[in-house]
C-alpha cells in the first residue's frame, strides 16, 4: 500500500471526475490553507481523504460546533477507506461526509457515528433555454442581494467571485413594482462545475412558478458556457427536491454527514 500528500497531484487526479470529486475539489479550493489532502493506493485503486479545519467553514461552524474537523472521503476500496478513515484526529470531534456505499461501509465498522443529515446533487441532462422575463447580471442590485442572503449567501463572498467571473445572478422581477421576485445564483465549485444555489422566491409570489424560470435560465447560461451543472439540495428541503424533479435534473450524488463524538474510539 502506497501513500502520498502531494497537493497537486491529488487535485489533479480527482479532476479527472469533476462531478463525482465535487465536493472534495470543492473544499480544496475554497479554503487552500484549511485543508490537507492524503491519498492511498493498492492493486489499481486508490481513495483519497481530504481534512477540513471546522472552524474555517461557516456552514460546519455553525451545524456541528463540537467538530473540529470534517473529513470527506472518496474511495474505490473499502480496505483503502479504512486505512484512510484511521487518520482523522478524533480527538476533538469529527463529522465524516461520504458519497459511497464503501466509505459509509468502512466507517460504520470502525467507528461509532450519528447520521446527521444528507445533501442530494443534481445534474442537468436537458437543454434549457433562457427565459426572456430573467434577468441575467454579475452586478446584481441590493434586492437580488437581499433574497439571496435568506438562502444563506454572503454578500461579500458572492460580490468577489461577479467581479472574477465565476458566478452570476438569475433573477425575476415584479412586472408592477419592479423588485426581485425570484432569484437564483450560479457560482463556480471546481473547475467547470458550477452550482445552482440561492433559490429564493419572495412569500407573496410563490406558487408561480417563478423559481422553476430563473434556475432553468441559470442552466442555460452554464452550458453556454461550457460548464457543468450542479444542484445540491438538502433532505430535508423538499420544495427544491420537487425543483430538480420537474425540471427533469439527474442525481448524481448523494452526501451523507456522520457526527462522532470527541474522543470516538476507532475499532
Amino acid at each position: 500500500m502506497q501513500f502520498w500528500d502531494d497537493r497537486a497531484a491529488i487535485i489533479d487526479r480527482l479532476a479527472a471526475d469533476p462531478l463525482g470529486n465535487v465536493v472534495l475539489l470543492k473544499h480544496l479550493a475554497a479554503y487552500p490553507g484549511a485543508t490537507r489532502a492524503l491519498a492511498a493506493s493498492e492493486d489499481g485503486k486508490t481513495a483519497t481523504l481530504v481534512l477540513l479545519d471546522a472552524a474555517a467553514s461557516p456552514y460546519d461552524r455553525a451545524t456541528y460546533p463540537d467538530a473540529a474537523v470534517v473529513a470527506f472521503l472518496a474511495s474505490e476500496s473499502e480496505a483503502l477507506s479504512r486505512e484512510l478513515l484511521r487518520e482523522v484526529p478524533l480527538s476533538g470531534g469529527a463529522v465524516f461526509k461520504l458519497a459511497r456505499d464503501a466509505d459509509r461501509a468502512a466507517l460504520a465498522g470502525m467507528i461509532e457515528t450519528t447520521r446527521r443529515t444528507a445533501f442530494h446533487s443534481f445534474t442537468a441532462v436537458a437543454r434549457y433555454e433562457r427565459d426572456p422575463a430573467v434577468r441575467v447580471t454579475r452586478q446584481p442590485r441590493d434586492d437580488d442581494y437581499a433574497l439571496l442572503a435568506m438562502q444563506g449567501h454572503d454578500r461579500a463572498v458572492l460580490a468577489a467571485m461577479l467581479a472574477a467571473g465565476d458566478a452570476v445572478v438569475c433573477a425575476f422581477d415584479d412586472l408592477d413594482t419592479g423588485e426581485t421576485a425570484a432569484v437564483c445564483c450560479a457560482f463556480v465549485n471546481h473547475g467547470p462545475v458550477h452550482e445552482i444555489g440561492g433559490v429564493f422566491t419572495r412569500p407573496d409570489r410563490r406558487g408561480e412558478g417563478l423559481a422553476p424560470r430563473v434556475v432553468a435560465t441559470a442552466l442555460a447560461v452554464l452550458r453556454e458556457n461550457g460548464h457543468l451543472a450542479r444542484y445540491n439540495v438538502e433532505e430535508t428541503n423538499p420544495a427544491s427536491l420537487r425543483l430538480a424533479a420537474r425540471l427533469g435534473l439527474r442525481p448524481f450524488l448523494t452526501l451523507t454527514h456522520h457526527a462522532a463524538p470527541k474522543a470516538a474510539i476507532v475499532v
